[in-house]
């Protein structure tokens, strides 16, 4: 064996030896960006997944939002009938009112005087009795 053969031999299996390195480098390297593609499309579908729920949930919220607002609109509104039942009532207490006032009650001190006067007239509706029993 030369040692220009081996001379040889060993650029060879250098070059054989970087093309591997190369080669495994190229392969660790394809392996690693194509993980990194991987998680990125996984996280782009969950984005898009969380994104579509999202305005799910916000239509959602706007729906529940209107129809509370409804509610308290048909609760706050008084009906026609219950409001003209209502006034009716109303009516029926002023024509009350206005009658107890036409027919006002007698003044107090008149009213002392009949209340004597009764007072007296039983005294002698009771003299009266006694005189018939004798």
């Amino acid at each position: 064996v030369s040692i220009a053969s081996c001379q040889l031999d060993l650029e060879t299996a250098a070059l054989l030896c970087c093309h591997q390195r190369n080669h495994q480098l190229s392969v660790m390297t394809s392996s690693v960006s194509f993980r990194i593609t991987r998680t990125a499309e996984d996280l782009a579908q969950t984005i898009t997944a969380l994104s579509q729920r999202l305005v799910k949930l916000e239509q959602r919220q706007e729906a529940l939002e209107l129809q509370l607002r409804q509610q308290q609109q048909n609760l706050n509104a008084v009906p026609d009938e219950e409001i003209s039942t209502l006034e009716g009532v109303e009516a029926l207490l002023r024509e009350t009112r206005e009658l107890l006032e036409s027919t006002a009650p007698m003044p107090e001190p008149e009213m002392a005087e009949e209340s004597s006067q009764n007072h007296a007239w039983g005294q002698e509706a009771e003299t009266e009795a006694g005189r018939d029993v004798a």
